[in-house]
């Protein structure tokens, strides 16, 4: 599962135009799928796996590593996901943020 999310974030900060036209407003994004746990720090400088706890904007997503590697994969839009698949906790912005890096950096 980690690898999945090192991938990803790769994707991500390989490509000039996704983040830095994000505001200057950063999200603590924490994915959960069966025993994992894992932080991703989101900001205009880039992505990064982290142990941060203090990040005020917090969104958390948890499900299954199925689900997770459709979704990674850029296979599966995050916001069309029924509630009994996925569970979303935060602000709907930050989930359109990274449904968006989801689906944008393949």
């Amino acid at each position: 599962m980690v690898e999945l999310v090192e991938e990803w974030i790769n994707r991500v900060n390989g490509r000039s135009d996704l983040l830095p036209r994000w505001k200057k407003r950063t999200i603590l994004l924490t994915v959960q799928a069966n025993s994992y746990d894992i932080k991703i720090f989101i900001s205009q400088d880039g992505m990064r796996l982290t142990r941060e706890k203090g990040v005020t904007d917090a969104l958390q997503i948890s499900s299954t590593y199925k689900v997770f590697h459709q979704l990674l994969g850029g296979n599966l839009k995050l916001t069309s996901l029924p509630k009994s698949i996925v569970k979303i906790d935060g602000d709907y912005r930050d989930v359109l943020l990274v449904e968006s890096l989801l689906m944008l950096s393949h």
